[in-house]
């Protein structure tokens, strides 16, 4: 049983650093000075940075519901390696299709610069304007910010309320437990100690 769940827990850490390791590579590889673009169109729409950011958050879901299971349903039977692999692909094609957009509408534009030079941004250029951009902006946020909080404060409020308020069973009844400490206690006589 413990074996399956450092499966589990083994195959987030690798989720995670899989995640870790395309944010640093496509921060360090595309990285924007002061939003110019300097690289060619094709690399504009790429898309991995925000795919790591989703990536972050899911796999943070991840992590929080299976802590939850492991502490509200403590008898329930831990997940097998084939579940936390599910998960693993479910997390990192979220992530790609959520991000998808960016890939399809991003495009490098020329406008005119602060000294009067055409500068290069990539931006993206939705079909129907900008009422499109906002609509995906605002699901990009509740799916990278607002979701995950709810759902992290939900579980972790849950399972600090299990660990911390309630009794640990077997030591419910609180007469029973006065008895046993007030028999447990010595008695404390008035005899004097002889020193030598």
């Amino acid at each position: 049983m413990a074996r399956v769940h450092e499966g589990m827990q083994f195959f987030f850490e690798i989720a995670t650093f899989q995640g870790a390791k395309v944010r640093k590579l496509t921060i360090g590889v595309f990285k924007i000075t002061s939003f110019n673009y300097y690289l060619d169109s094709v690399t504009c729409g790429v898309f991995m940075q925000l795919v790591s950011v989703f990536l972050s958050a899911f796999t943070l879901l991840a992590i929080s519901v299976d802590r939850y299971r492991a502490v509200i349903f403590p008898l329930q039977p831990r997940p097998t390696i084939r579940t936390a692999l599910l998960v693993i692909a479910v997390t990192w094609t979220t992530a790609m299709i959520a991000s998808l957009p960016v890939a399809m509408f991003a495009r490098v534009t020329r406008r005119a610069g602060h000294d009067g030079t055409g500068e290069d941004y990539c931006e993206e250029t939705w079909p129907r304007g900008e009422s499109q951009r906002y609509a995906y902006s605002i699901s990009v946020m509740v799916l990278q910010y607002f979701l995950p909080l709810a759902i992290l404060t939900f579980t972790y409020i849950n399972i600090a309320v299990v660990v911390w308020a309630k009794r640990v069973p077997g030591e419910a009844v609180n007469s029973r437990d006065q008895k046993v400490a007030a028999s447990k206690r010595k008695v404390r006589t008035d005899t004097p100690v002889h020193s030598k």
